[in-house]
């Protein structure tokens, strides 16, 4: 039961933390596409791959929630 409430809390606390990186990454996306900087097809092409990984990253900390329960 206390590893069951550990993780809970765990949980808890990574998906908070994914969410802020989430407004972050949302927020340098929406800059990057304002850009007309040579460099800025680059920076948005990264900045996707980042928020694949990150959703994946989500996903996983969902699947392991649901398989403890």
């Amino acid at each position: 039961m206390a590893k069951t409430n550990a993780w809970h809390k765990l949980a808890h606390d990574l998906r908070n933390v994914l969410n802020n990186v989430n407004l972050n990454l949302d927020v340098a996306q929406r800059l990057a596409s304002r850009s007309t900087d040579a460099r800025a097809e680059d920076l948005r092409q990264h900045l996707s791959v980042a928020a694949t990984e990150l959703k994946k990253l989500k996903q996983m900390i969902e699947n392991a929630g649901k398989e403890l329960e």
